[in-house]
């Protein structure tokens, strides 16, 4: 990791890992012949698991009230790494993102705005059919979120916001679980737009 303050309010930080896990117990599918039919089933993999990747943070503060954010995270994360076997970990996206910014009492010098956006890239569900390696995907999403605040206003603090202004709905990964039924569901629909208000009182 190195960090570092190359101007007055401005923080970076860049750092890299990578972590291993071995002989770890996973949850999976598997041919019953004598119902013919998938059951699921626990056991140890001992290929082992390995995540890798770098993150690059950076946030900005003044004294007249403005702050802003930025962040990015690229992965890998791999099942028996470096072996003829190895495989993409499904529900791991190889790259998130936020921006942000929020800024001093700008609107009639008594209301702050703050925004923020972020990035999930597409993503592995899980094994559609096991034995072909063929995966269901989620697809890429982008969330953007908005939000008024009023603080003191006659003693109430009121804050007033939109999320996820563009009603696109986020693909959420199923868990495995949902198959008992027989209908496979791979994907669930994540929350829509949404408008929000709080108020405050202080005493």
């Amino acid at each position: 990791m190195v960090w570092g303050r190359p101007a007055p309010g401005l923080n970076v930080r860049v750092s890299m890992w990578q972590w291993d896990l071995d002989q770890i117990i996973e949850k999976g599918p598997v041919y019953d012949p004598e119902t013919l039919a998938e059951r699921l089933q626990y056991k140890n993999i001992f290929q082992g698991l390995r995540s890798r990747g770098v993150e690059v943070e950076t946030s900005y503060r003044d004294t007249r009230g403005w702050l802003g954010f930025a962040n990015a995270t690229f992965a890998q994360v791999r099942k028996g790494p470096g072996s003829a076997t190895e495989t993409e970990v499904v529900n791991s996206p190889e790259l998130t993102a936020n921006l942000g910014v929020s800024t001093p009492p700008v609107i009639l010098a008594r209301a702050h705005v703050s925004t923020e956006l972020s990035f999930l890239s597409s993503r592995h569900t899980r094994e559609y059919f096991t034995r072909r390696n063929s995966y269901v995907d989620a697809e890429a999403f982008v969330r953007w979120n908005l939000v008024v605040y009023v603080p003191n206003l006659d003693g109430f603090d009121v804050t007033v916001g939109v999320r996820n202004i563009l009603g696109v709905r986020e693909q959420i990964p199923a868990q495995s679980d949902y198959d008992r039924s027989g209908a496979s569901t791979y994907l669930v629909p994540g929350a829509g737009r949404e408008l929000f208000a709080r108020v405050g009182y202080r005493y």
